[in-house]
């Protein structure tokens, strides 16, 4: 009898392990998984990040986009963070202003129809003059990788809600951003972990040291790498 259940045991303990790691191979995150950022906007000034990396701009015109850029070099195992950064027209505020942000991800090689919704931040100008914008936001849920991204209680994807708030780069400008917790078989970027080469987060400290930002923009335009490396 004991070795029955001995047997028993092991047999149980075996399938466990088997019918997880079946589970792990029909990731959509194993091997190489395609990850995308698709933008869609009209009347918005906006910067587009991941993890604090600008990856589609328009500060100027404010014309209409709809574009999708793959972005697996941006994504890192553990916490990614999604964010936009909005600017207001000069009279109008963000009255304008309509944009979704979605991150996709996809199997490597696979057909485009078969990609997921991971994360989306929605803002409407409209709303927000009467609210926060975001309310169309994808909301918190748990996302099962193993099981084509459905939502799911027990999924190891975890999307938070979408959160906004005054942006530190420039007054009257807010910040949306939604942060998603996965894991990727990627390394993880050395820039990921390097110096800021970005526009100050914080415009005071841009306006402080507004000669030093152009001097070093002027010699990294003309590729001066000598110059710059004694500066």
């Amino acid at each position: 009898m004991k070795n029955f259940k001995s047997v028993s045991i092991a047999t149980l303990i075996i399938y466990v392990i088997l019918l997880n790691f079946v589970r792990a191979e029909k990731s959509m995150l194993d091997n190489k998984p395609y990850f995308t950022l698709r933008i869609d906007t009209k009347g918005a000034s906006y910067e587009a990040k991941i993890n604090g990396i600008a990856v589609l701009r328009d500060v100027r015109d404010a014309s209409m986009l709809n574009t999708e850029v793959p972005v697996n070099q941006y994504m890192k195992s553990g916490n990614n963070v999604i964010s936009l950064n909005l600017f207001p027209e000069y009279e109008g505020g963000f009255k304008s202003a309509n944009i979704s942000l979605s991150l996709y991800v996809n199997r490597d090689e696979a057909p485009e129809s078969e990609k997921k919704l991971i994360s989306n931040i929605v803002f409407t100008g409209v709303e927000h003059t009467k609210g926060t914008g975001i309310e169309s936001s994808m909301p918190a849920m748990r996302l099962d990788s193993t099981d084509q991204m459905k939502k799911s209680t027990n999924g190891d994807v975890v999307v938070h809600m979408a959160s906004i708030a005054p942006a530190k780069i420039m007054p009257d400008a807010i910040t949306i951003s939604q942060k998603i917790e996965l894991e990727t078989p990627f390394p993880r970027w050395g820039y990921l972990d390097a110096d800021a080469l970005d526009f100050p987060e914080n415009y005071k400290d841009y306006l402080n040291n507004k000669d030093k930002y152009k001097k070093t923009s002027s010699i990294l335009f003309i590729k001066n790498i000598k110059k710059y490396m004694t500066y």
